[in-house]
């Protein structure tokens, strides 16, 4: 039985297939149904053709014994001579036998072959479907992993919008407080918090500006001798300090000088006032800024500014100091000044160059004060000073301002002269309505050099 046994061998072609839990789960998960390795077993070929012999030897005896028994066992007639034609004819039977042998064997061998390449067919199509199952695998896998991805990546988002809503709570509260100090370090805060979270950015940028429009009253130029009205003056000059730090910190971010830019966003400072800023050499490319209602204390530039494409509003704005707009560009943006009153301050925008979009001065209010557009240069269709009033303390001075081109209209239709003294391009000193003739259009040597 050992010996049987040693001579019986497996034929497989490829490893026994493990079937741990882990895997029938994973071939669940992948809609693959479970499968067995196919395995061939087959007899050695020497006990193979020892049993195929054997039989063959026994089927032949058996029926040579038939066959004596039929015929009732007759006696064989021994001659004492061989002939010739026995010797062949036992030489037939021997020929007939190893053909026979032969023919066995070649039986045995083909029949294994079938055997064998019957069951590589079978490990073939075995094989087909193992490697289909592995891609379902992978695919599983990696279908698994972009859903823990995405998990993780909305996980993430949720943690930072969690972190920046914790942020924005706090710095909000430290701008709230009573203390200038803390206030201070809110106002930082708020702009740092503005710098890392671009989908809330402009939110955080409204909260610096709506404390620009918070109630304020200027501090004193003088300290005041009185301890009551010391602290008073303190407490002033330190929310001062505090209205300046959100100032620079707007302007650097429009002029460049900060990593992460505030361009294209909107800035409301309507009905602020506003105790000296300084937006000098800000780009403001889209977005709006608005200074509706509010109120000029102290000296306010835009010097060489540049606004592309800004709504820019100073509707009912009240100069009561220094608004400064020296060599400011304005391209295809909407500038709005109506009814803006200079109230014993100036409005200068000598040397500004504007290009196309909308410049509007309607019903502006030159009360007292300075008003500069000397070499300021107009290219764009009309420039509005409809129904603006001049009065006797008001200078407005229009020398050496030029239209680009003679397409270019300066409508002063209706405009009211109450002894204001305005003087034209020319230089000449009026007190008479401007007419639009009087602005001369640039030349091409000067249109050259803007």
């Amino acid at each position: 039985m050992a010996k049987s046994q040693r001579q019986r061998e497996t034929v497989d072609g490829s490893v026994p297939a493990a079937d741990p839990a882990g895997s029938k789960d994973a071939n669940t998960a992948a809609g693959e149904p479970e499968a067995q390795l196919p395995s061939l077993r087959l007899w050695s070929l020497p006990a193979s053709m020892a049993v195929v012999l054997l039989t063959a030897i026994l089927l032949v005896a058996g029926l040579f014994l038939s066959a004596m028994w039929y015929a009732s066992f007759p006696t064989i007639r021994r001659d004492g001579v061989v002939t010739t034609a026995t010797i062949f004819e036992l030489l037939k039977i021997v020929f007939a036998v190893v053909a026979g042998l032969g023919g066995v064997a070649a039986l045995v061998v083909a029949y294994r072959r079938q055997r064998v390449a019957e069951h590589a067919s079978r490990l073939a199509e075995f094989s087909n479907k193992l490697a289909h199952a592995a891609d379902a695998r992978a695919e599983f896998a990696r279908e698994l992993s972009r859903t823990a991805d995405a998990r993780a990546q909305i996980e993430s988002e949720r943690n930072g919008v969690r972190l920046f809503n914790e942020r924005f709570t706090t710095a909000s509260e430290q701008i709230g407080s009573d203390k200038a100090a803390i206030r201070l370090a809110g106002v930082y805060s708020m702009a740092g918090l503005a710098d890392d979270w671009s989908d809330g950015r402009q939110t955080c940028v409204d909260v610096l500006c709506a404390y620009i429009r918070m109630p304020y009253e200027p501090p004193h130029e003088t300290r005041p001798e009185n301890d009551t009205d010391v602290s008073a003056y303190l407490a002033a000059k330190q929310e001062h300090e505090v209205r300046q730090t959100v100032i620079r910190l707007i302007s650097s971010h429009l002029k460049g000088t900060s990593e992460v830019t505030w361009q294209g966003l909107n800035f409301d400072f309507s009905g602020a006032a506003i105790d000296g800023a300084d937006f000098s050499g800000v780009t403001l490319e889209g977005g709006s800024m608005t200074f509706d209602r509010a109120t000029v204390f102290r000296r306010t530039s835009f010097r060489k500014a540049r606004f592309a494409g800004t709504k820019l509003s100073f509707r009912d704005m009240r100069v009561r100091s220094a608004l400064h707009f020296q060599g400011a560009t304005f391209v295809s943006s909407e500038t709005n000044f109506s009814h803006v009153c200079v109230d014993g301050g100036v409005l200068d925008l000598s040397d500004a160059s504007i290009e196309a979009g909308k410049f509007v001065f309607l019903e502006a209010n030159f009360e007292s004060g300075n008003i500069s557009f000397e070499r300021a240069v107009f290219n764009l269709e009309v420039a509005f000073f409809a129904g603006a009033e001049f009065w006797p303390d008001s200078r407005v001075s229009f020398e050496g301002a030029k239209r680009q081109n003679a397409g270019v209209h300066t409508d002063f239709y209706r405009a009211m002269m109450h002894g204001g003294m305005v003087t034209l391009p020319n230089g000449e000193v009026t007190r008479e309505q401007p007419e639009a003739t009087d602005f001369p259009v640039i030349d091409s040597e000067e249109q050259s050099t803007h």
